[in-house]
């Protein structure tokens, strides 16, 4: 997995905006991980919180 730094907002406007597979939220790429193996993106608190609940 990766993990993308967050920036501040003014920033943030400039950015397209990806969809969270588990939320459905839109966020900046920057908040987003990306699962090496296959690819899936989703946004970092929601895979964090998903991995957390497994455990």
């Amino acid at each position: 997995m990766t993990t993308a730094r967050y920036r501040p907002t003014w920033d943030l406007a400039l950015d397209p905006l990806v969809s969270c597979k588990l939320c459905l939220g839109e966020y900046p790429v920057e908040q987003m991980t990306t699962i090496a193996q296959c690819q899936c993106i989703f946004c970092t608190l929601c895979l964090k919180q998903y991995v957390e609940l497994l455990i």
